[in-house]
């Protein structure tokens, strides 16, 4: 492995990359601080459906419609904790709509 960047610092470089029109990158001397501060867990797929309390097949399904944006690694998959809780929180605010549009 030697000098290979690790999962979780790729995984936190797409988020970055991917993040909001208005994302601004941390100065070079804030990203040890950033990192630590906002140390994001990466999980996989048993883990994965564990924390959210779903079977395996809605898991994949989840992903596969792009509900859940998670990375094939090898033959598993990777997914942020934080990733999970922007899904959970989606869900939430979908039922929230639903409930008040049939009012």
């Amino acid at each position: 492995m030697g000098n290979s960047p690790s999962l979780a610092l790729i995984l936190l470089s797409i988020k970055m990359k991917h993040g909001t029109k208005n994302s601004i990158k941390p100065k070079q001397s804030e990203t040890k601080y950033t990192m630590v501060k906002n140390k994001d867990e990466v999980l996989t797929t048993d883990e994965a459906i564990q924390y959210l309390k779903i079977s395996r097949p809605t898991y994949f399904k989840c992903i596969h419609l792009g509900k859940i944006n998670a990375i094939k690694v090898g033959s598993g998959w990777r997914i942020l904790q934080s990733e999970l809780n922007r899904f959970l929180k989606s869900g939430m605010r979908n039922r929230k709509e639903r409930l008040t549009a049939t009012r």
